[in-house]
């Protein structure tokens, strides 16, 4: 995974993340548990996108 990828999937990772304190602060519990899948489906796609560059590279 280069760096820019890397960046992009932290970004949006991170953004992922706040969505779901801005949910919660709108005590909306079906936005908060779709941004938490979300979020957890996102990260999860790095983790694999970098995994697959790791055993790619080596």
């Amino acid at each position: 995974m280069n760096r820019s990828q890397a960046l992009f999937f932290a970004v949006v990772g991170t953004l992922l993340l706040a969505s779901i304190g801005l949910a919660i602060s709108y005590r909306s519990v079906w936005l908060t548990l779709l941004c938490s899948l979300v979020s957890i489906l996102f990260i999860g796609i790095g983790f694999m996108f970098k995994a697959k560059a790791r055993k790619k590279k080596g």
